[in-house]
C-alpha cells in the first residue's frame, strides 16, 4: 500500500497531466548534455537540456543511468530549472549510476535548449560515453495529459582535445524569498494539519530545508531544535499556535528565512464565543433599558 505522501505526489502528477500513460520512443523530444565534449581530468559542468520539438511540456520524469566506472556524479543543481515544482527533487547515486527527477513546469514549456539540471561531474577515462534513459516521462500541456514521447539517449564524449572549463564566481546570494503555506487533507499525514514550501536559488542550487517551530509550553514559547525536512512536512504543534520558521539553505551555505506566524485554534474559537456573548448581553441590556424609560416617560 502506498503511503499518503507517495499518494499525494502521484495525485500532483495525474492534475498536471489529466491522465497518466506510459510514453515508448518516438520520433519526439530529446535530452542532450551541452557542452557535449569535456576534458578529461578533474571534475567538468554540463547542462541537462530539453529539446521538446515544437510542443509544449508540462511535466516530466527520467531515469539517467552511467557507468559507474566511467564518471562520478559530484553535484545535481537545479538552480536554472524549469522545473518549478519538484515532485522528486532531483538526487543521484554513484554505486547504482543512476540520477532520478520528477517534477512540473506550471503554465508548460516549448523551446529547443531548456534547462533543466547541472551537472558536475569527474570522468574516469577517454573516449565516447552514453547515458541511458529509463522510466521517462513527459506530458503535453493541452490540458488532457498526452504522454510526450522521447527518444534517444544522451552522448558525451570525454577528450584530450576538449576545452578547458573555467571555474564559476562565487554563489554568495541566498535562495528567492518565500512563503510557507499551512493545509490539511485527509490523504496527507491522516489528516493532521502540515507545512508546504518552496524557493529557488540561481546561484548554487537549493539543498536542503530546515524547521523551526517555537511551541508554547507552560505559557512560555520553548523552540524546538531546527531540524532538516521536506516539503510537505507535518506539524508538531497542531493547535497552530506555534510561530514556525523555515530555513532554506543552498549548496554554498547561503540561506533564507521564512516565518508562519501562530494562531491558536482553540484560544480563537474561545474569544469568537466570549466575544459573541458579550455582544448579545450588551444588546439584551440595552433593550431592557429603553424599555424602562419608556415606561417611565408614560407615567
Amino acid at each position: 500500500m502506498k503511503k499518503p505522501l507517495e499518494k499525494t505526489k502521484i495525485l500532483l502528477f495525474f492534475l498536471a497531466a489529466g491522465f497518466f500513460v506510459f510514453a515508448f520512443r518516438a520520433e519526439a523530444a530529446t535530452f542532450n548534455f551541452t557542452p557535449a565534449l569535456i576534458p578529461v581530468g578533474g571534475q567538468a559542468t554540463v547542462d541537462l537540456l530539453l529539446d521538446t520539438e515544437g510542443e509544449e511540456i508540462n511535466a516530466v520524469q527520467a531515469t539517467l543511468n552511467f557507468s559507474p566506472a566511467e564518471f562520478e556524479i559530484n553535484s545535481v543543481s537545479d538552480s536554472n530549472s524549469l522545473v518549478s515544482l519538484w515532485l522528486d527533487e532531483p538526487v543521484f547515486d554513484n554505486a547504482k549510476g543512476t540520477i532520478y527527477f520528477s517534477g512540473l513546469i506550471p503554465g508548460g514549456w516549448a523551446g529547443s535548449s531548456g534547462e533543466l539540471l547541472r551537472l558536475t561531474l569527474t570522468p574516469k577515462g577517454r573516449g565516447t560515453s552514453f547515458f541511458t534513459l529509463t522510466a521517462v516521462q513527459a506530458l503535453k500541456n493541452d490540458g488532457q495529459g498526452t504522454p510526450a514521447p522521447f527518444h534517444g539517449d544522451i552522448k558525451l564524449i570525454v577528450s584530450k582535445y576538449a576545452p578547458e572549463q573555467t571555474s564559476s564566481t562565487p554563489d554568495r546570494d541566498p535562495p528567492e524569498a518565500f512563503a510557507p503555506i499551512i493545509g490539511r487533507d485527509q490523504n496527507v499525514f491522516q489528516g493532521r494539519y502540515f507545512l508546504t514550501f518552496s524557493t529557488t536559488d540561481k546561484g548554487s542550487g537549493m539543498d536542503h530545508y530546515e524547521i523551526l517551530e517555537v511551541i508554547p509550553k507552560n505559557g512560555t514559547p520553548s523552540a524546538e531544535p531546527w531540524k532538516t525536512a521536506g516539503s510537505p512536512y507535518e506539524l508538531t504543534d497542531q493547535s497552530l499556535g506555534s510561530d514556525v520558521y523555515v530555513r532554506a539553505v543552498d549548496k554554498a551555505g547561503n540561506f533564507t528565512v521564512a516565518k508562519v506566524s501562530g494562531r491558536p485554534l482553540a484560544k480563537a474559537t474561545s474569544w469568537g464565543i466570549t466575544g459573541y456573548a458579550i455582544f448579545v448581553g450588551i444588546l439584551v441590556f440595552l433593550i431592557i433599558v429603553s424599555r424602562w424609560y419608556a415606561r417611565r416617560e408614560k407615567a
